[in-house]
């Protein structure tokens, strides 16, 4: 990859369903959500049965938190800096990203990196800063960029080495790496 870990930014996010149930949906959400259903999960005769992946699609769920974390060097020692980002309303959780997003990582030498975050991480944040009129920071605009233009690192990417089918828990790749971690 050849980028200095100081120029990297790790990110992971916390979703949850805007609706705590399916019976919560307003009528015209779940005509919404049950065309979804349909499409993405082979058992959805009951309708609601799979709602509990609501969490998984930025139009029916928010952002809960934000954590993020960088290395960096101060008198001859390598440092971690973690910060989270959580509130009742979702749009202060993304304002606050995007706002540090703007201020820190603007210049194409930083990066961010997020295990499966070129398939969900990303793009969900991006969605929901729509959703929310929150301004999309530069390092998420992706529209126009060729792929080695884009400033995302994704863990899961790395791992599959080509092989597009294959996925692995941030969990499990830990583990076999021997980074053991005492965060539950």
């Amino acid at each position: 990859m050849g980028q200095p870990i100081y120029n990297v930014l790790f990110i992971d996010i916390e979703t949850a369903p805007i609706f705590e149930t399916y019976q919560l949906l307003p009528v015209t959400l779940k005509k919404y959500w049950d065309k979804k259903e349909q499409y993405h999960f082979e058992n959805h005769e009951k309708e609601g049965l799979n709602y509990q992946h609501a969490g998984l699609f930025a139009e029916f769920s928010k952002v809960i938190c934000i954590s993020i974390g960088v290395v960096y060097h101060h008198e001859g020692a390598d440092h971690i800096r973690i910060k989270s980002f959580y509130d009742q309303e979702e749009n202060l959780i993304l304002e606050a990203l995007s706002q540090l997003l703007d201020d820190k990582f603007k210049s194409t030498d930083y990066y961010i990196c997020a295990h499966n975050g070129k398939a969900f991480d990303f793009p969900f944040l991006s969605r929901r800063m729509v959703i929310n009129n929150v301004k999309i920071p530069n390092i998420l605009l992706i529209h126009g960029r060729k792929p080695w233009e884009l400033s995302y690192i994704d863990t899961m990417d790395l791992w599959r080495f080509g092989d597009y089918k294959h996925t692995i828990s941030l969990e499990l790749l830990s583990n076999l790496l021997g980074i053991i971690s005492d965060l539950k």
